[in-house]
């Protein structure tokens, strides 16, 4: 026999609200009030939307990285040009996916990446890199 309340379960209807709010960067105390407890009435709290949400909250915005990312690269593959749907993902992954411009990327000096001062020696640790983890170049005479 069961004591207490029941538990809240949730619908498809509600993890698609709750994922759809989660992408447009609503607060998670903000969500609460548009997923409504069927048996209260009431909207859920805190808690109990982090509990069943759980990988909605976690997952939403990776999974539409990765999907904005795949059309870029259909649209970027494909012959015929498309700028407004481009400048839509770009815009996309600029502001949600942590994309940058080559520009406004950290000096050299403030990272903990080695200085390159050569073409050469920008292989030899491309080579290593590779070699780490078992890989080499498709250049690569060895290969």
């Amino acid at each position: 026999m069961q004591r207490g309340k029941p538990r809240f379960e949730a619908t498809d209807a509600d993890r698609r609200v709750v994922n759809a709010l989660v992408l447009s960067g609503v607060p998670l105390l903000n969500i609460c009030q548009h997923v409504i407890n069927p048996r209260t009435g009431r909207p859920v709290n805190y808690r109990t939307l982090a509990r069943v949400f759980r990988t909605e909250i976690e997952t939403a915005v990776e999974d539409a990285n990765g999907k904005v990312t795949r059309n870029l690269l259909r649209i970027a593959t494909m012959e015929k040009e498309s700028a407004p749907v481009v400048a839509a993902a770009i815009f996309w992954l600029r502001t949600k996916g942590g994309w940058r411009y080559a520009d406004e990327a950290p000096l050299p000096a403030q990272t903990d990446e080695p200085m390159v001062e050569n073409e050469e020696t920008a292989r030899r640790i491309m080579d290593e890199e590779l070699r780490k983890y078992g890989r080499v170049r498709l250049t690569d005479p060895e290969a």
